[in-house]
């Protein structure tokens, strides 16, 4: 069974950082698809959560939408460390996400990015 977790796209709603994501990997250890909009989710708090969830069954689908606390370190840590379960990463808004680590990414990952302006 696997379970969808959705950090609501609204200002103020489901406001998502580092520890509540870390306690989403212990409530929902095979979570598949993982939505991440206006968090304040830092790489560390990303990678943090993959190395519980990888363990278990891995992230099938990852969005991050206005993450501006993600870094090409931690996109560059994602591609490695869920190569084999990721097949759809789509990335909004992030400012600190270049093109750098967006090659990172390996082919076979359905990639949907907007890095400026709007999707």
């Amino acid at each position: 069974m696997s379970f969808t977790v959705v950090s609501r796209c609204v200002r103020g709603l489901g406001y998502v950082d580092d520890k509540s994501l870390e306690r989403l990997s212990v409530l929902f250890p095979r979570l598949a698809v993982l939505e991440l909009c206006l968090s304040s989710v830092s790489d560390d708090g990303l990678m943090t959560f993959l190395d519980h969830n990888q363990r278990l069954g891995g992230l099938t689908t990852l969005t991050l939408d206005h993450a501006g606390h993600i870094t090409d370190r931690g996109l560059m840590r994602l591609a490695q460390h869920s190569a084999a379960k990721l097949s759809q990463l789509s990335i909004a808004r992030c400012p600190h996400i270049t093109n750098t680590a967006l090659r990172s990414v390996r082919p076979s990952v359905r990639l949907s990015v907007c890095l400026f302006g709007v999707v």
